[in-house]
């Protein structure tokens, strides 16, 4: 015995545009609450997603409980920060998936590519704010 959700997304003139169906073992929880408290479950997974490769959720080595918390906090608000800055801060029309992988590459080549600046300042010829430095910021990235 399990319990039902039959999500239909439509069209702008009402056709079904695909249906997704969700199942809950409790047989207690209301059906019409499962399509939310998925959606919010899967927020929580993409955290996670993110935070353990990314940001070392899984490479805390002490053993007392402040600092566990303290290291899980920050690995998972880093996580957050990251959505905030690189993915809602653009229009809903432009996001792409947001990838834990392009924002470290991005930062890594910016810390590469100013690095470069910094030891050939002597070429007067450089400058940080052309184009084609914008696109060497992105190289490495990977589409999600």
């Amino acid at each position: 015995m399990v319990n039902i959700a039959i999500v239909h997304e439509l069209h702008k003139d009402s056709a079904v545009k695909s249906v997704k169906r969700f199942i809950c073992t409790d047989l207690k929880f209301p059906a019409k609450d499962i399509w939310t408290w998925y959606k919010s479950r899967f927020q929580i997974e993409f955290l996670y997603r993110g935070a353990k490769p990314h940001t070392g959720l899984a490479d805390a080595q002490s053993r007392h409980p402040k600092a566990l918390e303290y290291h899980f906090n920050m690995s998972l608000t880093a996580v957050s920060v990251a959505k905030a800055v690189h993915h809602l801060s653009k229009d809903k029309r432009q996001r792409r998936p947001l990838s834990m992988a392009d924002v470290k590459t991005q930062y890594f080549n910016e810390l590469v590519i100013n690095r470069i600046f910094d030891v050939f300042a002597k070429f007067p010829n450089l400058t940080k704010n052309h184009p084609e430095i914008r696109k060497l910021y992105n190289l490495g990235k990977i589409a999600a």
